[in-house]
């Protein structure tokens, strides 16, 4: 699995069409070749099921007349049937009346006892055993015995054809998914590159082409809105650099012109300079040394701590401006 995290998106797209089409054409040859061995041997079984009846019926005349020979000879005729291993006849009593064996086989392997008539599959073998009637009575049993060579040269023959099949079929798939899968490989290795390009250069003036309308091409309309916008932004910060330092210096310059300007002493207003009282008489004005130092004179001349001065007659107006002089004094 790792070594396939680490192939291209090329290779792995012509990977999965390769594993897709060959999957899909194994599963069909394999359900070929099984519906192909049903029906063979069912056709295996038909086959020596009516050679059983053939001969059943030709060997009804010896069966009556006790003839051996006869019906050796009518066992002889197997020889043309290349896949039957041994034949026997047996008499209404259930003996061997008479025997057949395949050249090249086993000649002293007695045949075995009678059994109800049926066929079946026993190992690599098909072995069947059919009643011999004569105007619905039982004369007799013919046996026979059939090897799955057939069975098996086919199987092969097929193994091979499928094979065949198959390399042919993915050599074409082949062919054809490496010129298919540049539909969305390229496009896909393309955006790879603009931004391998990109992050080198650090360039983001640049822009990969949109070249479908389908997924990818969404992908990438998204990768150059993402561009465009770092682009914006690092603009911004160039020229915000750019103007910087001049901004710096202004402001500093600012500040040092803040810092030369004179402080100015405190002025009291001027209606705190007078006092005006109830009866319209005033009192003596206050002295601007006095006023900075919060301390404030009576008329008379005399301070009085750091509370504003108290005229005999100063209205209580006039009291509060004094006593905010002093507060902020």
């Amino acid at each position: 699995m790792r070594a396939y995290r680490a192939l291209s998106i090329r290779t792995k797209m012509q990977a999965i069409i390769l594993f897709t089409a060959g999957a899909a054409l194994l599963v069909s040859c394999v359900a070929f070749l099984a519906y192909d061995l049903v029906t063979f041997r069912s056709t295996m079984k038909n086959g020596l099921s009516t050679l059983a009846d053939l001969i059943g019926s030709n060997s009804t005349a010896a069966l009556t007349f006790n003839d051996p020979n006869a019906a050796r000879e009518i066992l002889q005729g197997l020889k043309a049937q290349s896949h039957i291993v041994s034949a026997c006849i047996y008499s209404g009593d259930g003996k061997v009346f008479t025997t057949y064996r395949r050249e090249g086989g086993q000649q002293n392997v007695s045949p075995p006892g009678v059994r109800p008539a049926g066929i079946e599959f026993k190992d690599d073998r098909l072995v069947v055993f059919h009643r011999i009637t004569l105007d619905g009575q039982k004369i007799g049993t013919v046996y026979l015995e059939s090897d799955l060579k057939e069975m098996r040269s086919r199987v092969y023959r097929y193994l091979a054809i499928v094979t065949l099949i198959l390399i042919t079929s993915l050599f074409l798939a082949f062919l054809l998914a490496s010129k298919l899968q540049q539909v969305i490989s390229d496009p896909i290795l393309h955006l790879a590159e603009t931004a391998r390009v990109i992050s080198a250069e650090k360039n983001y003036s640049i822009r990969a082409v949109k070249q479908n309308e389908d997924e990818v091409g969404l992908l990438i309309e998204g990768f150059n809105e993402m561009l465009t916008q770092i682009q914006h932004r690092d603009q911004e910060l160039e020229r915000h650099r750019e103007h910087l330092e001049e901004d710096v210096a202004a402001r500093t310059e600012e500040l040092s012109r803040a810092n030369r300007k004179p402080i100015s002493t405190f002025s009291p207003p001027r209606s705190l300079r007078s006092f005006t009282t109830t009866n319209g008489s005033s009192c003596k004005q206050v002295s601007p040394s006095l006023t900075a130092s919060r301390k404030f004179p009576n008329p008379a001349g005399r301070f009085c701590g750091s509370r504003p001065p108290k005229c005999p007659s100063m209205t209580p107006k006039a009291r509060s401006r004094a006593l905010w002089a002093s507060h902020v004094t």
